[in-house]
């Protein structure tokens, strides 16, 4: 199908990919992909650098990437929508190189970090506006430990929020900073009643974007 643009592929035993990448670049015209497949650096490398049309990447599995750095110089002036997912190892300084390397990207979504800090966002935005300058850009990092839902942790168990934290609520020129909370409940040890003490899921009001489908509100920030 030398045609296909658009390309899904969430299978069950997402830990061996086998050929898959080698396929995957010969699909000339492809634009979006979204798979949950453990791609190596090798196998980015060689999908990013191949398909010349891609626009669209959603990474959902990357326990397996050891570098992020190729994506950004493979198809960074291509690339308008990115999604890493299970990135632990995420740091700053990654995510401010994607943003430099990305100038078209209007969402970039990171999932799984645990080592962020609440520079960050300020960072973020000022390579933004280096990079893009009047050109707003989603930064979805809703599932970090920036998140509202990992700082709510903190306040269940007795501790403090990072005083840091607040600083997270300045507005930042052309970064829109999505830090929702997305999960149903806190953990499996939290009992029902105590997470409905929180009304953090009200779908009375969405307010809805033509780019990004919708936004609702709800504890997350959302700056422009």
């Amino acid at each position: 199908m030398p045609k296909l643009e658009h390309v899904e592929l969430i299978g069950v035993n997402t830990s061996i990919c086998g050929d898959v990448p080698e396929h995957l670049s010969r699909v000339p015209r492809l634009r979006h992909l979204s798979t949950t497949y453990q791609l190596e650096q090798r196998h980015v490398e060689l999908i990013t650098k191949r398909c010349q049309e891609l626009r669209s990447l959603e990474l959902l599995n990357c326990e397996s990437l050891t570098g992020i750095d190729v994506i950004w110089r493979q198809a960074g002036s291509r690339l308008t929508s990115l999604k890493l997912d299970q990135l632990f190892s995420a740091s700053d300084d990654n995510i401010v190189e994607l943003i430099k390397g990305c100038p078209r990207l209007q969402s970039l979504t990171i999932g799984g970090a645990e080592a962020l800090t609440c520079a960050l966002p300020a960072r973020a935005a000022a390579a933004r506006r280096a990079a893009s300058p009047g050109r707003p850009l989603r930064l979805d990092l809703s599932y970090t430990n920036l998140s509202d839902e990992y700082y709510l942790r903190l306040e269940d168990r007795g501790l403090e929020r990072n005083a840091q934290y607040e600083e997270l609520k300045a507005k930042y020129e052309d970064l829109i900073i999505v830090l929702e909370k997305t999960m149903d409940e806190y953990d499996d040890e939290q009992s029902e009643e105590s997470s409905s003490d929180y009304n953090y899921f009200d779908y009375s009001d969405y307010e809805y974007d033509d780019d990004y489908d919708y936004i609702y509100p709800g504890p997350f920030m959302r700056y422009e």
